[in-house]
């Protein structure tokens, strides 16, 4: 399951980076060249989730935004919108990573994911 972006919560990777750009922290951006794309805004899934018939004892699917922004995009849009200080340092370590595939969700049950500017903006807003 993505991470679903509510005010607060800082238990996802997002949140994390969210809190510590708000401090001032630098930031120690791991896979900052990798596609990130596992975290949704809460209005996004509540859309999707109330106007799709879906029978949940056999149909699995993958939400998240968009397959094209990488986290290095992404930290610094968050860090842009809230006129956040931090430096954002490269940490060249290997590190796991992976991307979700939401195909199924946008072409068996046409999911519209949102922009990341989108997401953001419904996030911190």
């Amino acid at each position: 399951m993505p991470a679903i972006l509510t005010k607060g919560n800082t238990k996802h990777l997002l949140g994390k980076l969210h809190h510590d750009l708000r401090k001032g922290k630098v930031i120690k951006l791991k896979n900052h060249n990798k596609i990130y794309n596992s975290f949704i805004s809460a209005k996004n899934l509540i859309d999707f989730i109330f106007f799709k018939e879906l029978n949940f004892k056999k149909d699995i699917i993958n939400l998240g935004i968009e397959n094209k922004y990488k986290l290095f995009e992404i930290v610094k849009l968050i860090k842009k919108k809230i006129k956040s200080n931090s430096k954002i340092s490269i940490d060249r370590s290997k590190t796991s990573h992976f991307t979700i595939d939401i195909s199924k969700s946008t072409k068996k049950f046409y999911f519209k994911p949102y922009s990341l500017e989108k997401t953001i903006k419904a996030w911190l807003n």
